[in-house]
């Protein structure tokens, strides 16, 4: 835990009441919920993507603004592709997908699917956890997408298609009798 210094200040005594109460309600003393207000007003949100350092955010991919842009999405652009920017297994990762049709978003999930070629005609649908998304943008040629992947990014379009030609070796093998059972879930292992 980080030092701590104190800090006296007065406050009139109907705001200090609601500051209490709304600590209450959150079950934290009043010097946390404070200082809790203090970061967020020195850390703000982006107000594009809501994306933030801070602990204690909300996630980028739980914000308003991620929601609304999402609608808007839906509601004009079902079609259209963009890129999905992700922070998982402790690295960036980048997506270039298209909605679901139906609801885009269900139980903490985006609902999309992943363009396996660059005509977007072979698709894979996947859910991408809404916690780990960080940033999301129209990218209808792919232009951005491979900005990412050039920066560093690791390429989520490639690991779905890795993936996806692993189980479908493994199937193969299954089929010959040379696969245990249960290979799809972890390394083949070819059995004779």
């Amino acid at each position: 835990m980080a030092e701590t210094t104190p800090m006296s200040f007065r406050l009139d005594a109907t705001l200090k009441a609601s500051v209490d109460a709304a600590a209450r309600n959150q079950g934290i003393s009043t010097t946390e919920y404070l200082e809790r207000a203090l970061k967020t007003a020195l850390h703000t949100t982006c107000p594009t993507c809501g994306r933030s350092g801070q602990a204690n955010v909300v996630a980028p991919g739980f914000s308003p603004q991620f929601e609304t842009w999402i609608a808007e999405q839906a509601r004009v652009a079902v079609s259209q592709p963009f890129i999905v920017m992700t922070e998982a297994r402790g690295e960036p990762w980048v997506y270039w997908v298209r909605l679901r049709d139906g609801r885009t978003m269900d139980s903490g999930v985006l609902m999309v699917s992943v363009l396996l070629t660059a005509d977007g005609r072979r698709t894979q649908p996947l859910a991408i956890p809404r916690g780990t998304i960080v940033g999301w943008r129209e990218d209808g040629e792919g232009y951005w997408y491979e900005v990412h992947r050039t920066l560093g990014y690791a390429d989520g379009n490639s690991d779905v298609i890795r993936r996806l030609a692993a189980v479908e070796q493994a199937e193969r093998m299954e089929k010959l009798g040379r696969v245990s059972v249960g290979a799809r879930r972890g390394p083949t292992r070819t059995v004779r």
